[in-house]
């Protein structure tokens, strides 16, 4: 969507504690959000409402203008900032870490989001709705574990049972229309005959240089400071395609984290990346393209430019949970979209030294028959 001036009303803002409190009208139930049914359910008596999705393809999400960010928020800290919030079901205050947008209450676990004029920040413009539910991804984790190799053979006992918690994950989300200039050279194989008559392949290399033009749509850049960020990153993509713009509904009964790291910082770690790796690469293959070329390689620095870039604040859908195993805590993730799925585990010293002795003896038995 094209920023105009007025954008600002259009942004999604994050009052949301009218929505995810709400109360079941037949039995006076915390109504949560389905991702299977894709409406708010009263687990207790099960009435069902809808979230009011709009199917529209005038309701994207809006993409703002980089340079018009701090019009949006200023800067957010992860830091040990709390603050207190009154659980509306009980009347019980929590305390909790200032950067989550929405917990459960630990008196009544009834669904607990802070109003906007607590929050520092702007609102995320985007969600992608839980897909896969609770159950789903259990099962998922279940499957995981019985096709771990060299796993203790109790650990799939151990590890079932313990809790999976949905949470919507921050990211920031970049557009960007990128040029560069390079100057390289292209190879082109071919076989030669030496002086003994050996054959061997020879490279003739050939400069060049050119320009590559290339959009890139919702680069990602994960927005919050986890010690299980890699973990995360194993289980993109998401497809952003299908994110709507935020409704507080959707977070009714799931945690939504608030980003740690600013928008600045993101976009600056985010070019960073295209410059390294996604720039380099296409410029190789628009050389290899170009030329008919086995190989390509680039020399000197590469001028590059972006411009009309644009972001997105979304928040995409994860089950994590962990489990423990040995005296130690093991961490897993599930693509709340996808059903992707990527953890630690834990590994049998036993099943990895018959596994190396048996390798040995077959290795031991082929030379002996070829020696024989």
């Amino acid at each position: 969507m094209n920023y105009d001036d007025d954008f600002e009303e259009n942004i999604p803002q994050t009052a949301t504690s009218d929505n995810t409190d709400k109360k079941c009208p037949s039995c006076g139930g915390s109504l949560s959000y389905s991702p299977g049914d894709k409406k708010l359910v009263c687990e207790y008596c099960g009435h069902e409402e809808d979230v009011g999705e709009v199917q529209s393809s005038r309701q994207v999400v809006m993409e703002i203008p980089i340079e018009k960010a701090d019009e949006m928020a200023s800067k957010i800290t992860w830091g040990d900032e709390k603050k207190s919030v009154k659980c509306k079901s009980c009347g019980a205050s929590a305390i909790y870490d200032s950067s989550k947008i929405s917990d459960n209450c630990p008196y009544c676990d009834a669904p607990l989001v802070t109003d906007q004029n607590q929050e520092k920040g702007m609102a995320p413009q985007g969600i992608c709705p839980f897909t896969v539910d609770k159950i789903q991804a259990q099962k998922k984790f279940k499957e995981w574990l019985n096709d771990l190799w060299f796993a203790p053979n109790d650990v799939v006992k151990k590890a079932i049972g313990g809790d999976i918690n949905g949470i919507y994950a921050p990211y920031w989300s970049f557009d960007s229309q990128v040029s560069a200039k390079y100057n390289g050279e292209y190879g082109k194989d071919r076989t030669v005959t030496d002086s003994k008559g050996n054959r061997r392949k020879k490279t003739d290399w050939y400069p060049c240089s050119g320009v590559i033009h290339h959009f890139f749509d919702d680069y990602l850049m994960q927005a919050s400071k986890k010690d299980n960020a890699d973990l995360i990153k194993e289980v993109e993509p998401f497809d952003t395609a299908h994110c709507v713009p935020y409704k507080p509904e959707y977070v009714a009964n799931f945690i939504a984290e608030q980003y740690a790291i600013g928008l600045k910082d993101s976009w600056e770690q985010a070019q960073e990346n295209m410059r390294k790796d996604e720039v380099p690469e296409l410029v190789r293959k628009d050389i290899i393209q170009k030329h008919g070329a086995d190989h390509a390689r680039i020399r000197g620095e590469l001028d590059i430019r972006f411009k009309d870039n644009k972001f997105k604040y979304l928040l995409l859908p994860l089950w994590l949970s962990s489990y423990r195993y040995g005296g130690k805590v093991y961490h897993f993730v599930v693509n709340g979209q996808s059903g992707k799925i990527s953890g630690d585990r834990p590994y049998s010293a036993i099943k990895i030294f018959f596994a190396i002795v048996a390798a040995i003896a077959f290795v031991a038995f082929v030379m002996y028959i070829f020696n024989d």
